[in-house]
Order: C-alpha cells, then structure tokens, then sequence
C-alpha cells in the first residue's frame, strides 16, 4: 500500500511518497500546488493522504484535494484528528501543533517506549518531551538559525542582512562571520542547555531530531545525549504513521 503524505511547513511543502516498506522518495515545494501532488502521484497509486499545516492560508486544501482524488481518503491532520484519535493512546494537554505532533507519532515509530527529546530544527526550533507511557512532558519553541539572522538585520540600523550559510569558525573575524557564528553558537548551546534541561526531569534514552537545520548541532549533540537518531522524514513518517492507522485500524 503506498501513501502521500504532505508537510506543509512555513517556508516549504514536503510531498513524501511511503509504501509498506518506509520511505520511497520526496519532492520539495514552496507553495501547495495540487497540480505538482498530482504529479507525484502519477507515479504510483496511492491508498490515502494525509497532510499537516502551520500555515493559515490552507483551508480549501482539503476540497481541492477530494476533488482531485474523488477515490482516495483524504485526512487532515489538525487538532481535531489528533484529540480524536489519540485520547488515552498518546496524552498531552493543550493545543499541540499539527507538525509537533506528528513528529511525536514519528518518534514512537522509530523508538517506541522510551523517554526521548523530540527536536525539530526548521523555522523555529521546537523541543518535546515524550516519557516511556507515551505522556507529552512538555516543550519549548524558539527561533531558528535563519531567523535569528535576519532578526538582527531588521532589529539592529548598521548590522547587514546575513544570508543563511554555516560556518566553523568558532568566533567571526569580521562583522559578517560574527553574525554567522553567534546564531549558529546560540542554536548549539540552546540545543546542548534543553538535553540537560530534559534529563533533569527524566531518565532521557533518546534525542530524535529533523528539521533542516539540525546538521548545524548534530555532530555536538552526540556528545552530549545517550542516543541520537536524526531521521529527516519524522514529521512525514508521523502522518504516516497516522495515516497507516486510519486506514488498517491498528498501529
């Protein structure tokens, strides 16, 4: 059985195909295009879709969608579906974002029962606590390595709009470096301070991290957390995951 799933982010749209096996293969939009889904569907048949949003302006999509797939269900994956299917199953309290949550469904598919970090480095940077029993324990949100540099440009009068690229210089030379080694040193030691913020509250087995961001701290964090699993699809495996269990009726 093949399944889309879609990963509407605020800057990209992740298409991911996934057949019973794992994943086959990705296409990166930068708007909702349902001619470009339809494109990748072309390739091979698919059982279902499932698609996540943080943006606002995605209402109709779940029309579009129907109506271009008259044979395939189609879910959305909101705060509706999730407190609907996954009440005494996975248990949080409050409004947890779409894309948090599948990323919480993705991290149990790769570690189940274990007390784990989920850390996702995109725009923002966002940080779940997951125990053993599957409880939502809490989470942070900051920004992200590119926003932080164009938060300087535009809060700052003489400071220049940085463009996102890494570096390895530990402290800049000039104006630019500076910039470019004080976001990046600011998103590693944040990383670093939240693990040991989370094993002081649990026995932390595991940090699960996406985003794509995340090689900007991962060789640090190895240093740091037991284990470490980066898996770039979490978020789509999560919907997918979800998705799989809607249609068989059983994780």
């Amino acid at each position: 059985m093949n399944t889309l799933t879609l990963d509407i982010g605020n800057h990209r749209v992740k298409a991911d195909i996934w057949d019973d096996e794992g994943h086959l293969f990705r296409r990166v939009m930068d708007e909702v295009s349902v001619d470009e889904i339809m494109s990748v569907c072309q390739r091979l048949e698919v059982a279902g879709i499932i698609y996540s949003s943080v943006r606002k302006g995605d209402k109709d999509l779940m029309e579009e969608l129907k109506k271009a797939f008259p044979k395939t269900p189609v879910v959305n994956f909101d705060h509706e579906e999730i407190t609907n299917f996954y009440e005494g199953v996975f248990h949080y309290s409050g409004n947890l974002g779409p894309d948090r949550a599948a990323a919480f469904l993705g991290a149990e598919d790769l570690s189940k029962g274990c007390n784990k970090l989920i850390i996702d480095a995109g725009t923002a940077i966002t940080f779940d606590l997951v125990d053993c029993d599957r409880n939502f324990r809490g989470g942070n949100i900051s920004l992200g390595y590119y926003g932080r540099l164009e938060a300087l440009a535009h809060s700052t009068s003489l400071l220049p709009e940085v463009k996102k690229f890494d570096t390895d210089e530990k402290f800049g030379r000039d104006t630019v470096s500076a910039i470019l080694s004080g976001a990046k040193n600011g998103v590693v030691g944040e990383v670093i301070y939240n693990v040991s913020l989370a094993s002081d509250i649990m026995d932390l087995y595991m940090v699960v991290v996406t985003g794509a961001d995340a090689p900007i701290f991962l060789e640090e964090l190895k240093m740091h957390a037991r284990e470490c699993i980066y898996d770039e699809y979490l978020v789509g495996r999560g919907l997918n995951y979800h998705l799989r269990f809607r249609l068989d009726g059983e994780f």
